[in-house]
């Protein structure tokens, strides 16, 4: 299933105080096509920084009406930035920087809030592409407040071209045989929508192409009547677990990096994904979480010149994802608390967590 991207509409998140001011930054200074606005911190205080200009205006202040928690923010300052940041729009840039969108737009309708919405009304006649910086615990607000369709998530190593990584190819992975469950997981609700559909949305904003992997069984059952771009696992490949839909979607897609995603995860949310795409390295085959000393193999990026590596490792007799992981060069992020990784395997489970 392919998506056509918004080629204008792009998100940079990252967590507080991970310097995406600073790498942006770096960014302007070696890319004479960038404007906009960042917002540094200088001496413990919030500026706003004309990229075009060079000017820098104190952001941050004692007392004001336009305040979020314990922060308070100068709204001529604001009313500034935007005015700048609109003329900014028509001219011939390739980007416009907009640093930073946070609660004073998503959820109090102020700060940039009118010029985003401005942005949304004019986005057919705007050339420029913009990059949107969200709080990252706040990106899937953003886009559904603003009903962004595709935005696409740029990650850390896209700012250094020395680092840029190849786009990814995703696969929402629901070829299980659900045994606990007694039903399929792929189509649980937790919320507004099915486990396959929601983790298929979740990775197209990572993804160029997303493809949704399953067992005949499902074919049958429910995929035929779909809509999506599905793979049916391939015999040579049946009952190995989930290497037979990955392996299956290779033999298809042979020269791709894969951001594979599996449906019984209900805690996931974007920001997860958005941590694993942020390490992405030239030095890595691929990115993993880990927790309590395992590897969790089905929210993971496998980097293309890891896939020769993947098909080498099946026709050897191994059929462990997990396995496969350790023994390749693989980014390992450690989790130490959260329960985004947490299956759930019972019926009991699902209707206690529907129910709270």
């Amino acid at each position: 299933m392919k998506k056509e991207l918004n080629n204008k509409i792009y998100i940079f998140s990252d967590k507080i105080g991970s310097g995406k001011t600073t790498l942006l930054k770096n960014w302007f200074e070696n890319n004479e096509s960038i404007s906009g606005f960042l917002s540094p911190k200088v001496d413990g205080k919030r500026y706003f920084e004309n990229l075009e200009t060079g000017e820098k205006l104190l952001l941050e202040v004692e007392h004001s009406s336009l305040q979020i928690g314990k922060y308070s923010f100068d709204p001529e300052v604001f009313s500034w930035a935007e005015s700048e940041l609109l003329k900014q729009l028509n001219f011939e840039k390739d980007w416009l920087i907009i640093d930073e969108i946070g609660p004073l737009e998503i959820r109090k309708n102020i700060g940039f809030h009118d010029l985003i919405l401005k942005i949304v009304a004019d986005q057919s006649s705007i050339e420029t592409k913009i990059v949107f910086v969200v709080r990252d615990f706040m990106v899937e607000e953003f886009i559904e407040k603003y009903n962004f369709q595709n935005p696409k998530i740029l990650a850390k190593s896209f700012f250094i071209s020395s680092k840029r990584k190849p786009n990814l190819f995703g696969i929402t992975l629901c070829g299980g045989e659900s045994k606990r469950m007694k039903t399929d997981k792929a189509l649980l609700n937790y919320g507004n929508n099915l486990q396959w559909k929601k983790v298929s949305e979740l990775l197209y904003s990572f993804c160029e192409e997303v493809v949704i992997s399953i067992n005949e069984k499902q074919w049958k059952n429910w995929a035929e009547k779909g809509s999506g771009k599905f793979i049916i696992d391939d015999e040579k490949f049946e009952n190995h677990g989930p290497l037979s839909g990955i392996l299956s979607v290779i033999e298809k897609y042979p020269d791709q990096g894969l951001m594979i995603v599996g449906t019984d995860f209900p805690f996931l949310k974007m920001e997860h994904l958005i941590q694993l795409n942020n390490e992405r390295s030239p030095v890595d085959e691929a990115v993993c979480f880990k927790k309590d000393g395992f590897l969790q193999p089905l929210v993971s990026i496998i980097e293309k010149e890891a896939i020769v590596k993947l098909k080498k490792f099946f026709e050897d007799g191994n059929d462990s994802l997990r396995k496969f992981l350790g023994e390749i060069k693989a980014k390992e992020i450690k989790v130490e608390e959260g329960n985004f990784l947490n299956n759930i395997n019972t019926e009991e489970d699902y209707l206690k967590l529907r129910n709270d």
